[in-house]
């Protein structure tokens, strides 16, 4: 990401969040860790014993971020 990218993308609200055991945690830390790095802000939440990639789970976690 150059320059002009970090720019753009710190006009966005950035939130990461999912649950530990979710298959692609690694990867969302790893991303909210890139973007921090860039000075991008951004919001990560990683919930323990939560598995974060199914309907029921977002249907109740998306009312922490609306």
């Amino acid at each position: 990401m150059d320059a002009e990218w970090c720019a753009r993308l710190r006009q966005v609200e950035w939130i990461v969040a999912t649950g530990e055991l979710d298959s692609l945690i690694r990867e969302n830390r790893d991303f909210a860790g890139l973007l921090g790095s860039k000075g991008i802000p951004c919001h990560a939440e990683f919930w323990p014993g939560v598995f974060g990639h199914d309907w029921p789970f977002w249907n109740e976690a998306i009312r922490r971020f609306i």
